[in-house]
C-alpha cells in the first residue's frame, strides 16, 4: 500500500518539473593559451527535468545601515530517482515554462531535507556566476 502511494507522489511531483536542466561538477582545471586564464572543466552528471522554486520574502540579512533586505531562497527540485549530486556541483537550466530562466545557472548547497519519504531530490541553491 505504501509503495503504490509513494510512487504515486512521486510521479506527481514529476509531472511538476516543467524544466530541464543539465548538472555538471568540476573534473578540473586548464590554462587558456589565449588569454592564460584558468578556465574549470566539467562533466556533466544529469541531464532531464527539474523544477526551479522561490520561497521566502521575509527578513533576512540585515547591511551596515541596519535595514533588513528581503531574502528569498530557491531551490531546484529533480526527480527522486535521480542519484549523484554533490554540493558545489552546477545546475544550467535549459528550457523552461518562463524563458528568463534559460541559461541561469545555480550552485548546489545542500539537500533541503532528509525524508523518509520523498517524493522529489530538493536542493538549496545559491546563484553561480
Amino acid at each position: 500500500m505504501l509503495d503504490s502511494l509513494m510512487a504515486h507522489g512521486r510521479a506527481a511531483a514529476e509531472r511538476l518539473m516543467a524544466d530541464e536542466c543539465v548538472v555538471r561538477k568540476a573534473t578540473g582545471q586548464t590554462i587558456d593559451p589565449d588569454t592564460g586564464q584558468h578556465v574549470t572543466q566539467y562533466s556533466e552528471v544529469y541531464a532531464g527535468k527539474c523544477k526551479v522554486q522561490t520561497s521566502g520574502g521575509v527578513g533576512g540579512d540585515t547591511t551596515d545601515t541596519g535595514t533588513v533586505v528581503n531574502e528569498w531562497l530557491t531551490r531546484v527540485d529533480f526527480p527522486w530517482a535521480t542519484r549523484g549530486l554533490t554540493p558545489d556541483m552546477v545546475v544550467e537550466i535549459t528550457k523552461s515554462g518562463d524563458p528568463n530562466l534559460v541559461g541561469h545557472k545555480f550552485r548546489l548547497v545542500s539537500p533541503q531535507s532528509q525524508k523518509t519519504h520523498a517524493t522529489a531530490q530538493r536542493w538549496n541553491v545559491k546563484e553561480a556566476l
